[in-house]
């Protein structure tokens, strides 16, 4: 993570900024973990373009938190701290800060710039970029995440299968007991959408008796990171039709896959999806895909809007769907690194539509 560090002090020279405050408060900077390994209840990290980060943590847990830091010196908040480093960015003429507007309340900010009387610059999108490539540390976590995902989907599935879970709330429950039986937490609120459910694609899991096609969508939070993975299965017997739906859908799926290379403009992969999609492109209502990492949503952003393009250390999802108003929905979503030019799933959704 030095590198990453090393690497937002040369983004911080090029904004001509000789300093920037990540704070790790109510509303949680994914930032301040990023460079550090810990989310403090309340601390304050001093990033300089001249020098090393220290980090100022409140007294709760400080000693424990200490140990866990990446970032030293750890020093231990006070009543005079923000006084300290404003005399700090006067003895060094510092007229401008930059600060993540993201993770700031409105009444936080005010709050500064009456303490410092300097301008204050927004550097989410400084860090949202730096946090868009993947160190190995980070890939590493991510393969781990992911054998972890496919095993809690193995466990619902196979009780979908032995009829021990019946409503889409009974399948919700499963996954996030189990996600904390392995000491971990669900990435987001896990969606089970079944029937004419499907159709809505970020249904509200209700006591609905699970028929048709069904959307499983739910990730872990493993130390810190996100994974996201949806499986669409059917209860019951699919018509012809309906399975020529699920392999449009997962061939889409493939297709823009195949289509991604770094330096690749990601504009193109989602025209290509939408394509493939032929005259059902219209049912296909959301964005293609997203990064992943210490959020569930990060760069890059798999739009047709997008300016971006695919780069090495990118971790993502690819997820087309359909939607049929008051009839049925089809989504499918893997995990995808690339790495060294070539694409890796790091989940594997199935092929052919599992029936139940």
């Amino acid at each position: 993570m030095n590198n990453k560090i090393k690497e937002f002090q040369k983004k911080l020279v090029k904004l001509k900024l000789p300093l920037a405050l990540i704070f790790s408060t109510k509303l949680k900077d994914p930032a301040f973990f990023y460079f550090s390994n810990i989310s403090p209840e309340y601390a304050l990290m001093l990033m300089s373009s001249k020098f090393f980060p220290r980090i100022y943590c409140s007294s709760l847990d400080f000693e424990e938190l200490k140990a866990s830091s990446r970032i030293k010196p750890f020093l231990q908040f006070k009543k005079n701290t923000l006084e300290q480093i404003k005399k700090l960015t006067k003895t060094h003429k510092i007229k401008k800060i930059g600060v993540n507007f993201s993770y700031l309340t409105v009444k936080e900010l005010k709050n500064l710039k009456k303490l410092f009387k300097c301008k204050f610059v927004d550097i989410s999108d400084e860090l949202l970029n730096l946090r868009a490539i993947k160190t190995n540390d980070e890939i590493n976590i991510y393969k781990k995440a992911c054998r972890l995902t496919e095993q809690i989907w193995s466990k619902a599935l196979a009780q979908i299968q032995r009829k021990k879970l019946n409503t889409e709330v009974q399948v919700k429950e499963f996954i996030e007991q189990q996600i904390k039986l392995i000491n971990h937490a669900p990435s987001f609120p896990t969606i089970v959408a079944s029937g004419k459910n499907a159709a809505i694609p970020h249904h509200v899991t209700n006591n609905d008796k699970l028929n048709g096609f069904c959307i499983i969508d739910f990730g872990i939070r493993y130390k810190g990171y996100c994974t996201d993975v949806t499986r669409t299965i059917f209860i019951g017997k699919p018509t012809n039709k309906e399975e020529k739906f699920y392999n449009l859908v997962y061939e889409t799926k493939e297709c823009a896959a195949n289509k991604i290379s770094s330096g690749e403009k990601i504009l193109n992969v989602v025209k290509t999806a939408r394509k493939h999609l032929g005259k059902y492109d219209k049912y296909f209502t959301h964005g293609l895909g997203h990064g992943i990492g210490l959020e569930i949503h990060e760069l890059p952003n798999l739009k047709e809007t997008s300016k971006e393009k695919f780069e090495n250390g990118m971790i993502f999802t690819i997820e087309p769907g359909i939607y049929f108003k008051l009839k049925f929905g089809i989504r499918i979503e893997d995990d995808y690194l690339l790495e060294r030019n070539k694409l890796i799933r790091l989940t594997k959704a199935p092929k052919k539509l599992v029936v139940v």
